[in-house]
This record gives structure tokens, sequence and C-alpha cells, in this order.
């Protein structure tokens, strides 16, 4: 008898009831990166769109009052594995800052939020909130565009009172804009970053916060050919480049009688077993050729590693040669 996990309807299918939440969690979740904040469940991260426009950007405006500009976020919901919310501001807006006499300087923050009352009295809304010597809480289903220092007694927002707080996001397969690696989502290897204040391509470690930087393998064969005892070669993978070695051992003669053979090794993996037999007098030369494939789930993670032979005739000489497939 077979089991089976409802999936609900599948997007667009004839006949179904089509929902604001089908909307989110297949059309809008598939669409923008997941946050990688859960194994089990999906929940799509929240962020802005990088775009020709200023991309919701916070400035500081006339006096007392701040501009925002034009552009496109994602707001996840509040509700785990219900999606995501994408709307945009279509031309610049400006938000009045209100006046501070606490005597402290306050800690404020502009906002992207969606309300959601599965109603028509249902909003998503740039705004701005005021919070105290520390900053307000965060609604649900908002994300953080800046936070604003406002000195007790001003009467105008400067450039220095102003954070920029905006998280980015993009397309599955997208180059996801980072301001600095302290941003990144927890992205596998697979996903690419560009980190602005390095101007560096980096790849995701699946950790939050952290990134690593891409070093694509090298084109070049790597070789040890003809060398007496067991070679190794240091290689760098960038995690989705498959690798073609040769290894083999040319002819002994004066060896043993009965079974020889190779071992390869990836760092301290095994990863295959070549035999031969041989007479008394003559081992003849062996040889084999071995494939990392993602698909056998051996294709080298992301870094160096160590490639290297193993066998019961040390004092033969040994052939070792290491080829990049694919990238």
């Amino acid at each position: 008898m077979t089991t089976q996990v409802n999936c609900g309807w599948p997007a667009w299918l004839d006949g179904q009831t089509w929902t604001g939440l089908f909307a989110r969690q297949y059309d809008v979740g598939p669409s923008v990166l997941d946050s990688g904040i859960s194994a089990t469940a999906l929940t799509p991260a929240g962020g802005v769109y990088p775009s020709q426009a200023a991309n919701l950007a916070v400035t500081a405006g006339t006096g007392m009052s701040v501009n925002v500009a034009a552009g496109y976020c994602v707001v996840p919901s509040a509700t785990a594995q219900y999606g995501a919310y994408r709307f945009g501001l279509m031309s610049s807006g400006v938000l009045t800052v209100a006046s501070n006499a606490t005597g402290s300087t306050r800690q404020d923050y502009v906002l992207a939020t969606v309300t959601d009352l599965e109603s028509s009295s249902s909003t998503a809304v740039i705004q701005y909130v005021t919070g105290t010597t520390s900053p307000p809480s965060v609604p649900s289903s908002s994300i953080i565009l800046a936070q604003l220092a406002v000195p007790n007694g001003a009467s105008s927002i400067i450039s220095g009172d102003i954070t920029d707080k905006r998280g980015w996001q993009c397309a599955p397969g997208g180059i996801l804009y980072l301001p600095t690696a302290a941003t990144a989502i927890a992205a596998p290897v697979s996903q690419f970053f560009w980190e602005n204040d390095t101007s560096t391509l980096m790849q995701g470690t699946g950790t939050a916060g952290t990134v690593t930087a891409y070093q694509p393998s090298s084109g070049q064969v790597s070789y040890a050919e003809g060398e007496s005892g067991f070679p190794e070669l240091e290689i760098f993978a960038g995690g989705m480049t498959d690798f073609e070695i040769y290894y083999s051992r040319e002819p002994v003669s004066g060896g043993t009688a009965g079974q020889s053979y190779l071992e390869l090794y990836i760092d301290s993996d095994r990863v295959d077993t070549t035999y031969a037999m041989g007479t008394a007098t003559l081992l003849g030369r062996f040889s084999a050729t071995y494939y990392t494939s993602s698909r056998q789930g051996t294709t080298p993670g992301a870094g160096y590693h160590v490639v290297s032979l193993s066998g019961n005739a040390g004092s033969a000489a040994h052939t070792l040669r290491i080829t990049p497939v694919a990238a």
C-alpha cells in the first residue's frame, strides 16, 4: 500500500478555488530565495529587489522628514509556511519624523509592512515607527529599510542620522547583493552573492551571516607522473566542479606473485580501488579512471582537497592526473 503527503492544489489547476495563500506559497515562494532558516519547511527571505531605481532607499528630506525612493520588496508572511508578499512603492514618498523632546537621542525605524486581514481592508505600506533610546518593536510581516537616530530637539534630519538597513532579495539562480557578509542568508554553496564592501563574488555556506570567496577550479591538468612511492596532489574545488582522476602504476620486475592494489583517496576518504595480479617475475602496468559525480554525492566541496594514492607497492613508479570536467 502506497502512502502520500498532500500538497494541496498545484498552481493554475482548473477547478480549484484560487486564494492569496496559494499565490504566496506557489507563485511568490518559488520566485524568491528561501531564507534557509528551516531545514524542514520553506520560508522565503524578505528584502528589497535591486533594480534601476533607488530601491526604497531612505534619505534625508526637508526639515523633519525623510524621502523614500521608489522600489519593490518582498515581505515574508508572519505565519510559518505561508509564503511572502510582494509589493512596491511606484513613485518616491515622504515620511514625517516626529519631533523629539525626550532629552535623549531616539531610535526609529522605516519599515515595509503588510497587514493581511483577508479582506479588502488589507494594506501594504512604507511606514515610520518611533522608538525610545532603543529601536521600536518590529510589527509582524515587516522588513526594516532604515534606522534613524533622531537627536533631542532636532529641527532637521541629516544623512548622518540615517543607517541603511535594507536586506536584499532576488530570484533563485540570481546573484544576491550583499552590503556586507554579515547580511547573508543561510544559503547553500550553490547560491552566489556579490559582496559590495569587498567587491567580491562569494558563495553561501549554509549559515546565515557567513560566505566564502568563490574561486573557480583551475582549468589546468594537475599531474604527478612516474613518481616513485605514492604521489599526492592538491586541488581547489568551487563546490560544483567535478573531476576526472586517472591513476596508474608502472611495471615492476622481480615482484611477488599474487594480488596488487592501488587505492585512491580524496582527503581521508577512499573513493576507488583497483586490483591486479602479478607473477614472481613481473607485475605489469595497471591503471584506472575515476570520476567524481554530483549524482553520486562525490563532487568535492568548495575549498582545497588532497588527492592521493596508497597501496601495497610503494616503491613502484605511479602516475596521478586530475582534470576538471565540469563547472
